[in-house]
């Protein structure tokens, strides 16, 4: 019985969990500028009323696409206890950078990402109180050139193409908006999530090991 095979096939395992994980997880990310809105709460800067337009912003949506159908030219990933037989939501996390400071959104409710092959491409994450964090790109001509949910792309959007994204933010009642903004979008990047430290931390193990293996192999060989 081999040891050192022994020791290798076990951290080939876990090395394959993260790696499996990641591979149908992507990441969207849209950049731009806060048009108008309000923030009462202060979640990126002094709380008031247009205190953020002009403001550079970036929005992140982290998905996994295991589950994403494909019906001809439309492509769609979604979930939440919002929908029919409350099937897991597919957003592993989402996040707001303004001014430097970043917000967690949570949805859950009704969280989906779907593109119209040339002509729209939206991600939207829905809480059950309202609240959501949303952004669309529409061109009627059918020139977008996002080809699947899931390959990698850097976008700028151009002046023929129709942007939007917003974020709102309601109290506990669902009723109160404690925070509005409108979002402009200029880029859109997708790109695969890269793997967790941890992953590379076993990887790098998994090389040691295979050296030491065989400097134990030569060392028995020449003695």
């Amino acid at each position: 019985m081999n040891i050192n095979r022994l020791v290798i096939l076990p951290v080939l395992a876990l090395v394959a969990a993260p790696i499996a994980a990641n591979a149908d997880t992507v990441s969207y990310t849209f950049s731009g500028t806060v048009a108008s809105g309000f923030d009462n709460i202060g979640l990126f800067g002094a709380p008031g009323s247009e205190t953020l337009a002009g403001a550079s912003f970036t929005a992140t949506f982290d998905v996994n696409l295991a589950t994403e159908s494909i019906n001809g030219n439309f492509l769609d990933v979604d979930g939440g206890t919002g929908l029919n037989g409350s099937p897991p939501s597919p957003f592993v996390g989402e996040s707001l950078t303004i001014n430097g400071l970043t917000t967690n959104f949570v949805g859950g409710f009704i969280d989906d990402a779907f593109l119209t092959l040339g002509t729209q491409f939206a991600v939207q994450s829905t809480a059950a109180n309202n609240s959501s964090l949303g952004f669309s790109l529409f061109n009627s001509s059918g020139t977008l050139p996002i080809s699947s949910l899931s390959t990698p792309l850097s976008y700028t959007v151009m002046g023929s193409d129709g942007s939007s994204g917003a974020l709102f933010l309601f109290d506990s009642t669902g009723q109160t908006p404690e925070v509005e903004l409108n979002l402009l979008p200029t880029e859109v990047t997708i790109a695969p999530v890269p793997l967790p430290a941890a992953a590379w931390l076993m990887l790098s193990g998994l090389g040691g090991l295979g050296v030491m293996a065989r400097k134990r192999k030569t060392a028995s060989v020449n003695p």
